[in-house]
């Protein structure tokens, strides 16, 4: 299953998405790709910038409920309201 995080990026993925972000934008430009280019460059960049990760995860965890799978993990992102 995978899981998606905001927040949770380290410089050195966000460094590889920037690049990767233009390198797209440079090989589709000048294969005059203009709206794919936008598409996919803005994806890459707004997910660095939300900087969401994305990692595998087993399906212990998850809840299928109506069709649809629910990762529950309520031991480590739960905080005391205070």
């Amino acid at each position: 299953m995978l899981q998606i995080k905001l927040t949770n990026l380290s410089i050195i993925n966000v460094l590889t998405r920037f690049y990767l972000m233009m390198a797209v934008s440079i090989i589709l430009g000048f294969a005059e790709l203009w709206i794919l280019m936008s598409f996919v460059a803005v994806a890459i960049g707004a997910s660095t910038i939300m900087g969401m990760s994305f990692t595998f995860r087993d399906n212990k965890k998850a809840k299928t409920t109506a069709g649809k799978i629910i990762y529950m993990d309520w031991g480590t992102d739960m905080r005391k309201a205070s």
